[in-house]
């Protein structure tokens, strides 16, 4: 059997999950169902890739209201003869039905950058903003008409409080299970608590949480937590903290985490006298990995080792002596 036949009888998803590790270029040339394969993984996460043509290419599925829309907000493609000429032939694939990724970073960047070459820009702060505002929430129209429902999703800035605002965009993530978050305040905490219940793994990073936001915060992100009740996977990071602000969060974050939880991450975390202690209650953990916490008390690490149920555990990337088999 060649290799050339072998790869023919692969499964779609064996074969998608090979090309994830390949120079995934070069496989658009190989053949159609190679080229078919290698475009769902691009097109899957596009933004990643920070290319403004690719906003080109969503605009051709554009329909007569969206596009109107735009026209009204100062984005008048259709009158451009040179935007036009590339544009009004069709796309070689439904791109959006292979949207499954998105970061509000990644997306707004591709999005500012398109703005830029756009030859009708007008040179206005406050019109560039509503320029920018107008063209996310057509491209979250399509996107809800079009692409199938949002695997993931990641913010890395504070703009995500704006699509927290937008009726189209909390609907469009309402099927998101990976979720990355960065926030500087509670603010869309509220609103995750309303639409995100479908999320199993959590990477949630408050190095830029203002100290002086905790106490409205803190409430709103275990009202979050309690409504999680698919989560499986947590990673909590907090760096550059200082004593004296941050003892009081990692208590109760812990307490108000569900029973469904089968991967833990700790990072850069203050633990109180005996906070940790409350670790013990994870006894049904796969995994448990603690990176630079400080004030975790020996008193805890010697019931976490002793827990014959409790899966993996990593210190610093370590595992402790007393768990070497």
């Amino acid at each position: 059997m060649t290799s050339e036949s072998l790869t023919l009888k692969l499964p779609n998803e064996l074969l998608e999950t090979i090309l994830e590790n390949c120079v995934q270029f070069n496989c658009l040339l190989v053949n159609r169902r190679w080229s078919q394969a290698t475009v769902r993984i691009l097109w899957s996460d596009p933004f990643l890739s920070l290319q403004p043509k690719i906003v080109d290419v969503y605009l051709k599925f554009l329909n007569t209201t969206e596009r109107e829309e735009l026209n009204n907000n100062g984005i008048q493609l259709w009158e451009d003869k040179n935007f036009t000429g590339n544009n009004n032939k069709p796309a070689f694939y439904d791109y959006p039905k292979f949207l499954k990724h998105i970061s509000t970073e990644t997306f707004l960047f591709t999005l500012n950058e398109w703005l830029e070459t756009f030859d009708k820009l007008i040179k206005n702060s406050n019109l560039e903003s509503m320029r920018v505002h107008a063209l996310i929430l057509v491209l979250v129209k399509m996107f809800r008409r079009l692409a199938k429902p949002l695997n993931s999703l990641g913010s890395f800035c504070p703009s995500l409080e704006w699509f927290f605002d937008q009726h189209d965009f909390l609907y469009w993530i309402m099927t998101v299970k990976r979720l990355r978050l960065e926030p500087r305040n509670g603010d869309i905490f509220p609103a995750m608590s309303r639409v995100c219940h479908h999320i199993e793994s959590l990477y949630l990073n408050l190095r830029d949480f203002h100290p002086g936001n905790i106490q409205e915060g803190l409430p709103q992100l275990k009202k979050l937590l309690s409504f999680l009740t698919n989560l499986q996977h947590l990673t909590y990071f907090r760096v550059e903290f200082r004593v004296e602000q941050f003892p009081e969060m990692i208590l109760p974050i812990l307490n108000t985490l569900p029973n469904s939880l089968l991967h833990l991450v700790l990072k850069n975390i203050m633990f109180l006298e005996d906070d940790g202690i409350v670790l013990t209650r994870f006894h049904m953990l796969k995994s448990l990995e603690i990176y630079h916490a400080h004030g975790l008390s020996e008193k805890t690490l010697d019931l976490l080792m002793m827990d014959k149920e409790l899966g993996k555990i990593l210190i610093d990337g370590m595992v402790p002596r007393s768990r070497v088999k």
